[in-house]
């Protein structure tokens, strides 16, 4: 009687519990039934049998997408992101050059784009021996990757102790200074972090989004009277689209990882870590420095369609792997979880 009973509880356990397709991970091959979808890259080369080996149990479908541009954020995540060929990845898992500087304000504070709107025009761009810094019909200004001013402690926020924390850092310079007060009227510093702080700071290296879930955020927009918005104000790191199933809006929500094929031949993959909460920074047009009003409620309002009662959401962070690159339009295979 006991053991009918406890059968009897999963069998209904099993058959109240949501339906998800099964599929192994696999780069390379479509079986019936299957879609294709964005993808990603591996944590370590693994072969290519472990990447088609899939679990009896295991809840899946494999998609597959292109990224159509990656982006570096320099100097920091209040700025502009610009669009590189490819995102290289460094041994701990970050993208090569990403957060490395940082804009503080007058308290040594980290500025962001919710004070700050104006360095939304600020145009970084790394070169091999240097920080570019355009912006605001000014000359171009050009200063070293290993920055010769004062040693200082920029203050940056700890959610997790809710409070701000000294990072150690390096101040670029009067010049660079200059240049951001002539840009936003401020009194603003740029800072290099230590790589010590710099890991500390930027939990989450890898932030992507799709073209279609910025497609349903611009139908959204529109039924408000409000006009469309650009992928850059989401500000991801990758973007995804132009595959089979780029039509699917908030795809990477339920994703798991994503595997491709690097220039190398190894295989990589992106694994999945939290969804990426929004603030009023989405509000901030980055070709103007100005703020429109409504944008993050429009975002808040499709969040809550898709996930009632959790904080507002838009596109998904990922951890890449240790080392590798992942170049624009290569094919990569998401893995989901619905």
């Amino acid at each position: 009687m006991h053991r009918r009973t406890q059968r009897g509880r999963q069998h209904r356990r099993r058959r109240d519990e949501p339906q998800r397709a099964r599929a192994p991970i696999h780069a390379a091959h479509r079986r019936p039934g299957r879609r294709r979808g964005a993808a990603g890259a591996l944590h370590r080369d693994l072969p290519a049998a472990a990447l088609r080996r899939g679990r009896p149990h295991d809840r899946r479908r494999c998609h597959r997408l292109r990224p159509r541009r990656g982006a570096l954020p320099v100097p920091g995540e209040v700025l502009r992101r610009a669009r590189v060929p490819e995102l290289r990845f460094d041994a701990d898992g970050r993208i090569e050059g990403d957060r490395e500087w940082i804009v503080v304000d007058a308290r040594g504070e980290l500025a962001w784009l919710g004070s700050h709107p104006k360095l939304a025009l600020l145009q970084p761009s790394l070169l091999p021996d240097a920080l570019l810094l355009r912006g605001g019909g000014q000359q171009p200004l050009r200063l070293s990757r290993e920055p010769e001013g004062e040693a200082t402690q920029a203050l940056i926020w700890h959610p997790g102790e809710r409070r701000m924390l000294g990072h150690a850092g390096r101040d670029a310079g009067a010049l660079a200074a200059q240049f951001l007060r002539e840009l936003t009227g401020e009194e603003l510093r740029l800072v290099k972090l230590e790589r010590e702080a710099m890991l500390a700071t930027a939990p989450h290296p890898l932030h992507a989004v799709s073209t279609a879930s910025v497609g349903e955020l611009n139908a959204h927009l529109a039924t408000l009277g409000l006009g469309p918005v650009d992928v850059r104000r989401l500000r991801p790191n990758l973007v995804l689209g132009d595959g089979p199933d780029a039509g699917m809006p908030f795809i990477e929500e339920h994703l798991t990882q994503m595997v491709w094929r690097d220039g190398q031949g190894a295989w990589r993959r992106l694994v999945h870590r939290m969804p990426c909460e929004r603030c009023v920074v989405p509000n901030v047009d980055p070709d103007t420095g100005q703020a429109q009003a409504g944008i993050d409620t429009a975002i808040a309002a499709l969040s809550a369609q898709r996930w009632p009662g959790q904080a507002s959401r838009f596109g998904v962070y990922l951890q890449p792997p240790s080392g590798g690159s992942l170049a624009e339009g290569a094919s990569l295979t998401m893995e989901l979880d619905f």
